[in-house]
């Protein structure tokens, strides 16, 4: 369960960072804005209308890592 967990959490972090890459390129933006951790919350919410689905696919994508090292270390 917990190998479950972390591969389909990593999934969902990398296909949202990827999305959130992509728009940023699109608006000729540098891609570390969206890459590096904190330092892409102002974009997102000045674009948030376009760039949620990114945003909560690596919200939840890193939950469930979270959850996956979690049950990993408990087992």
């Amino acid at each position: 369960m917990a190998g479950t967990l972390l591969i389909i959490g990593i999934t969902l972090f990398l296909v949202g960072t990827l999305m959130l890459v992509q728009d940023a390129n699109g608006r000729g933006r540098n891609a570390l804005v969206v890459m590096l951790p904190f330092v892409g919350i102002p974009y997102a919410r000045h674009y948030w209308s376009e760039v949620w689905p990114g945003v909560v696919l690596r919200v939840v994508g890193g939950t469930l890592v979270v959850f996956g090292l979690g049950q990993h270390r408990s087992s």
